[in-house]
């Protein structure tokens, strides 16, 4: 009997150790940033951020989830097996899976005792990149991380102009948020024009400075994009083949090869191979940005006939194709060029291993786009 009391009040007062902790950790299953908000530490730092900025980053990371069906997440209990990570403090660490996609956070609860000695104090939550509790890792689905800035952490120095520019770039993200299946291209034309000189400062920060990762980074990724497909427009509508698609004129094999390979520069040129592979016939042949289709003006050009390119590009690299099946296979799995699938399906590749195994005084037969 005094055995069985002795144990029944060491779980119960375990229990009460725990309470605080399993708010957190319920909080964390109902993805409910709010509640979360309530019971973590205003004046606490938590992964080297504010509570706020911690728990924002949070409350976007659950909505990612949500949207990808998952309605709560479950917690599991493992450790950390970094040993150098503060080794001063509990190991506690948890993984939280979205109940649906199977997607997971895993993060360290560096706990202490409270000054009473009756419960638990969460010192700190940080992501933790050494989780173990030994079982199958694939069984789980994608590691999603906290996307975090060094300007979201305590007492990080900025500059004034790089606190200006931040400022403008956070609204530019705001301004330029999708709110539909189609993006004008005049509505990027004006972004673009509208935001260029923060988009230049940032250019040259990072040239002088390219270590630190400060929040106006995803501006700057999109605004590349953008401008990035804007020039491509731009340079595509000014091809011959624009004209030609449009016409009946026949050309012959050496003029046609030259107005493919025209183009096909144009897209090589711009760093966008991908289109290749990527862009569909039910779609339209509409390049999407930021989730939404590009219409309008040149982007209707270039959608409207790429798909000429395509067709007569298709036969010429059947014919001209340079490589076997087993260099194809090896050339695939290459890193030695940004997009591999998207360079054998494009003639002015096949032309130049062709000429240069010529200058080599070597003979690449036909027909092996046929095998």
């Amino acid at each position: 009997m005094i055995k069985s009391f002795c144990q029944s009040e060491y779980l119960n007062s375990a229990h009460r150790m725990d309470f605080y902790l399993n708010q957190v950790l319920h909080a964390f299953s109902k993805m409910d940033s709010e509640l979360l908000e309530e019971l973590l530490d205003a004046n606490q730092t938590y992964q080297d951020m504010l509570m706020p900025v911690f728990v924002s980053k949070l409350a976007w990371r659950f909505e990612y989830m949500k949207k990808r069906g998952d309605a709560f997440l479950i917690v599991e209990k493992g450790h950390c097996c970094n040993l150098d990570c503060n080794p001063d403090l509990n190991r506690t660490a948890y993984r939280f899976i979205g109940n649906h996609t199977r997607d997971h956070m895993d993060f360290r609860f560096a706990l202490d005792v409270s000054d009473d000695g009756k419960t638990y104090l969460i010192k700190e939550i940080f992501e933790c990149y050494y989780f173990n509790f030994g079982r199958n890792e694939e069984a789980y689905g994608d590691h999603l991380i906290l996307q975090i800035y060094d300007d979201d952490k305590e007492s990080f120095y900025l500059s004034p102009d790089e606190q200006i520019h931040i400022q403008i770039a956070l609204q530019a993200l705001e301004e330029m948020k999708p709110t539909g299946e189609y993006i004008h291209i005049d509505e990027l034309i004006t972004w673009t024009y509208k935001y260029r000189r923060t988009f230049d400062f940032i250019i040259e920060y990072l040239n002088v400075d390219s270590f630190r990762l400060l929040s106006w980074y995803p501006f700057f990724e999109l605004f590349e994009e953008y401008d990035g497909y804007l020039s491509l427009f731009e340079k595509w509508s000014q091809l011959p083949l624009v004209e030609l698609s449009r016409s009946e004129e026949d050309l012959s094999e050496e003029e046609l090869i030259q107005v493919l390979c025209d183009a096909e520069k144009v897209i090589d040129e711009d760093g966008h191979h991908y289109v290749y592979h990527v862009l569909k016939a039910e779609e339209g042949y509409r390049i999407h940005c930021d989730q939404s289709k590009l219409i309008g003006g040149n982007a209707d050009i270039f959608s409207e006939t790429f798909p000429w390119l395509l067709k007569m590009q298709k036969p010429l690299v059947k014919k001209y194709y340079a490589l076997t099946e087993s260099e194809t296979i090896q050339f695939l799995d290459t890193t030695d060029v940004p997009d591999p699938l998207a360079s054998v399906q494009m003639l002015s590749f096949h032309l130049e291993v062709r000429e240069r195994a010529r200058k080599q005084g070597e003979i690449i037969p036909f027909g092996l786009g046929e095998r």
